[in-house]
């Protein structure tokens, strides 16, 4: 299945009750954020996060985890850009 796809299955941006723009497993109320806290905070495993939440499924969860993948590079090269722009 396409990445692209996958992620877009699984992960939807909607507004919380603030108004704000956030990111939340599909037809879920858990955040993106609740899920990187687990895992990249609390070093959580994929099957204890499942284990913690099982109305998510590990499809969901892995989604969430090639997304912050993406961001963390996406953000690390944006920094190395930024440092070599610096006098």
């Amino acid at each position: 299945m396409n990445m692209e796809r996958t992620l877009i299955q699984h992960i939807e941006i909607r507004k919380n009750r603030a108004g704000h723009d956030r990111a939340f497993v599909a037809g879920t109320r858990v955040r993106v954020q609740d899920i990187y806290g687990d895992s990249e905070v609390l070093g959580k495993s994929p099957e204890e996060i499942v284990a913690a939440l099982p109305h998510l499924s590990m499809a969901q969860v892995y989604a969430h985890c090639r997304i912050t993948s993406i961001t963390a590079t996406t953000f690390s090269t944006n920094c190395a850009k930024m440092n070599s722009l610096q006098p």
